[in-house]
């Protein structure tokens, strides 16, 4: 069989499209749960415990537990400090605005995921092309014989070109399969040169979006709030050891001399003893230090028990502290009379709110298991209201209760000799495992906080011409992440005083201002890549308006989507309300190519007043037998479950816009 010049130009086309089919069967289910994970509960490799049940639920519960944390503790006495009313509007007011930047940071783990998957989908076809194209010189007649007898068996309709089951990547190519993480939890120090993508754009979304100057501004707001992180964890475990240990009390009545009764890091932690509170608590700095210090020099994993156990002790000591609490106000026991309002409490309050609704950052490894994400926006909804009743109820009863509340609220219900009333609970085993449930539950999370510190950090100074020593990267980094917080907590115990600085700046940032920006530059990115620009992403944020006016007052959207079946194609495109133009289309068709974005691209500007369906006839060969395609491509439009007009093979522009009008019209 001998070829000519125009006939070997064809079939290099037709190799790249069979390229092409190749990536949307194989390498598109290896993208697509490349996210998911087998199993209903596993251990992500940073440590969190994830899950992969259909059932939204789980999701639920584990966002639930991931916002609730050491923030709550010092709610209750930046509550008192602000007053009731003001730190009720404040905290309603930052419940929203975090519950905002979640979605926009929801739409922009979309973003990544699609266009991770085109630049994967690039990769990968050029790859194909490449070996395929540098074989192909003495073999060129066998591969036409093979695309022969391939199309004749399309036609006898015995073998579709593409398997059911590999659809079109289109629909699914905003859906958040891959898990691109804010920050970098697992420190990836070189990349294979054969790997379709590199890992520093694979795990990173920063590097997706913005320049150099914003990915520096951004991994530095980002270290500071980690820094800030181990300050108050390096300072919340040993104060509550120093307050367990330490029994010296002063002699006094508290009704009236509460100012002299109330320790002072100059008191002596016991009797006739020469260790004062302060040396003891350095002294509890150094042993934390020393004894979870060490696990920031290597790799650690909490187990899925571990995670299970800080779950059951955290909400038990939660639900022990307000049932107390409620009990001491239902018995008139009140000790706490916080005002109205008081401004200057503002500061501390919008710092440490900010921080106990942090959950951003960790948003990608909560996110991508879950199967079912139809429901999200709601879920995390739920979870910010729910969240909401609970600080509200969990603050007010700690504010009303205690004379003032410990910066660390566990403090609180070990007794205190300005409490004029009996001790909240004369239960030592409660006071105990109260006062001692940061240790416990803060100590687990230190290690992993320190190695997330410590990757970021190697990966905001790495230059990939300029690896790390050996040195550098296993001692000079973890020292660098655990030094500064122990330097921190050796220089103040003031634990509300930490959470306020690090949540009023680290934690706005990263909960407002990166969110902000990111959802932002994703836009803009959308917007000028015209492969995904007419596509609709599900994901995208209800607060879409500069001014975050609702999703419903905004633009209506361009509706593009794959047929799937006969089924499909009565209820899309028969029953639908609105005018439908339908591509029937082939991924082997060249010109297919070519059409379709322009089509995309004029549809796109009728505002909604038009669907763009997509049929494949390799696919759906009843479809297409249907209605008559001869020839690709073939575009039919239909209007209240009728054919209307039709045309074949490209077309100019004017021509294809003045068709849609006809069918508006």
């Amino acid at each position: 069989m001998s070829l000519d010049k125009t006939d070997r130009v064809w079939i290099s086309d037709w190799i790249g499209n069979l390229v092409h089919s190749d990536l949307q069967g194989n390498q598109l289910k290896k993208i697509q749960t490349s996210g998911r994970l087998e199993g209903y509960h596993t251990v992500t490799q940073d440590g969190d415990l994830i899950y992969t049940d259909k059932d939204v639920k789980v999701g639920f519960v584990y966002l639930f537990n991931l916002i609730v944390g050491t923030g709550a503790l010092t709610m209750p006495l930046a509550f008192q400090n602000a007053g009731w009313m003001l730190s009720l509007v404040v905290i309603v007011l930052l419940a929203g605005f975090s519950y905002m930047t979640v979605t926009f940071v929801l739409e922009t783990m979309a973003t990544a995921n699609a266009t991770l998957f085109l630049h994967k989908k690039e990769d990968f076809v050029y790859s194909r092309q490449q070996s395929i194209h540098a074989n192909i010189g003495d073999s060129i007649d066998a591969i036409a014989n093979a695309h022969s007898a391939t199309v004749q068996e399309a036609l006898d309709e015995k073998s579709p070109l593409l398997k059911s089951e590999e659809r079109d990547y289109r629909d699914d190519m905003f859906d958040i399969t891959e898990r691109v993480e804010l920050i970098v939890r697992v420190y990836i120090k070189f990349f294979k040169s054969n790997e379709l993508f590199p890992p520093f754009l694979q795990g990173k979304m920063a590097e997706l979006f913005f320049n150099k100057v914003g990915v520096v501004l951004f991994y530095l707001c980002m270290v500071l709030y980690l820094y800030g992180d181990l300050a108050i964890y390096a300072v919340a475990v040993p104060k509550s050891l120093r307050d367990v240990l330490c029994t010296f009390k002063h002699s006094g009545n508290g009704s009236v001399d509460c100012e002299n009764l109330t320790l002072r890091n100059s008191d002596p932690c016991w009797e006739s003893s020469r260790l004062d509170r302060a040396d003891v608590y350095r002294i509890m700095v150094a042993v934390f230090a020393v004894a979870l210090g060490p696990f920031t020099f290597f790799n650690i994993q909490k187990t899925k028990y571990l995670q299970l156990f800080t779950t059951v002790t955290r909400w038990l000591a939660f639900m022990i502290m307000i049932v107390l609490t409620i009990i001491r106000l239902a018995n008139n026991g009140g000790q706490g009379h916080p005002t109205v309002a008081n401004f200057e409490g503002i500061p501390n309050l919008f710092g440490v709110c900010v921080y106990s609704f942090m959950c951003h950052h960790s948003l990608p490894s909560l996110v991508t298991p879950i199967k079912n994400k139809s429901k999200l926006f709601i879920m995390v909804f739920v979870d910010f209201v729910l969240i909401l009743l609970f600080y509200a109820l969990m603050s007010f009863t700690g504010a009303f209760a205690f004379h003032q509340p410990k910066d660390i609220y566990t403090l609180s219900f070990l007794p205190d000799p300005c409490d004029v009333k009996q001790p909240i609970t004369n239960l030592a085993v409660l006071q105990y495992y109260l006062a001692l449930f940061p240790v416990f539950t803060l100590s687990t999370s230190f290690p992993i906080i320190s190695i997330t510190l410590r990757n970021n950090l190697k990966t905001m100074f790495y230059r990939e011409e300029r690896p790390f020593s050996w040195w550098v990267d296993r001692i000079v980094f973890p020292l660098a992440a655990i030094f500064l917080p122990i330097i921190i907590a050796l220089a103040t115990d003031e634990v509300e005083f930490l959470v306020g600085i690090t949540g009023s700046y680290a934690g706005a940032g990263i909960q407002y201002v990166i969110p902000a920006a990111l959802v932002l530059v994703s836009r803009r990115a959308v917007k000028a890549d015209p492969s995904i620009s007419s596509l609709n992403n599900r994901f995208t944020s209800p607060f879409k308006h500069t001014f975050w006016r609702h999703v419903a007052t905004a633009e209506k959207k361009f509706e593009c989507f794959n047929i799937q079946d006969a089924k499909d194609f009565q209820t899309r495109v028969i029953e639908s309300p609105v005018p439908v133009i339908v591509d029937f289309h082939a991924t082997w068709c060249g010109p297919c190519k070519l059409l379709g974005p322009r089509l995309e691209a004029i549809i796109s500007n009728k505002e909604g007043q038009v669907s763009l369906a997509k049929v494949d006839v390799d696919e759906n060969v009843e479809i297409a037998m249907e209605y008559l395609v001869e020839s690709l491509p073939t575009v039919i439009g239909f209007k209240n479950g009728r054919k209307i007009n039709k045309f074949i093979g490209l077309q100019e522009d004017d021509a294809i816009d003045s068709f849609v009008e006809k069918l508006i019209h």
